[in-house]
């Protein structure tokens, strides 16, 4: 929903935007990386305050799909320090949106375990790494970038999985 207009964006047209953002991530030039700063932080308003489809609703699931085959790219873009992002929080938002509304509750442990291993955990050794050789400031930025993402996306699994005890201990 629009805060300015109080309108909501169909599904079709989220779809249609998440589309968009999964031709363009990873971002290979200044010109993808412009794009993504305009249409992430759309996407991240259009699915934080929409109402979003129902599970039963073939849309739900192209969505759910689009968003699962862009996590790990979401999570490197909100982490920035590969592409340069401009729109993080943007990237981090759709994530968090996608984990906690979108990643079916029995595998939603498996795809958040995966993004930790495969993006955040990589991220945290390396920011390591490279602050306790050089002790360098954007060392120190890029860990504490990786501890935020990284609580996002716990907090979201949380909020999605409740006392699903299987799923939390996934992560």
């Amino acid at each position: 929903m629009s805060i300015a207009y109080q309108s909501s964006v169909p599904a079709v047209e989220i779809a249609k935007l998440l589309s968009v953002i999964s031709n363009i991530l990873p971002p290979l030039s200044d010109s993808d990386n412009g794009r993504l700063a305009i249409t992430l932080p759309l996407l991240a308003k259009a699915l934080e305050y929409n109402t979003l489809p129902s599970p039963d609703d073939p849309m739900f699931h192209s969505i759910a799909e689009q968003l699962a085959s862009i996590d790990n790219d979401l999570a490197r873009y909100a982490l920035g320090a590969a592409y340069e992002s401009k729109s993080p929080s943007g990237a981090a938002t759709c994530l968090h949106v996608y984990i906690t509304h979108f990643a079916r509750q029995e595998v939603n442990g498996y795809a958040t375990k995966k993004v930790l291993e495969d993006v955040i955990v990589p991220g945290l050794w390396s920011a390591y790494d490279e602050l306790k050789e050089k002790g360098s400031h954007g060392a120190l930025e890029a860990f504490v970038d990786c501890l935020n993402l990284c609580s996002n996306i716990v907090s979201s699994v949380l909020l999605n999985c409740g006392i699903y005890l299987r799923c939390r201990h996934a992560i």
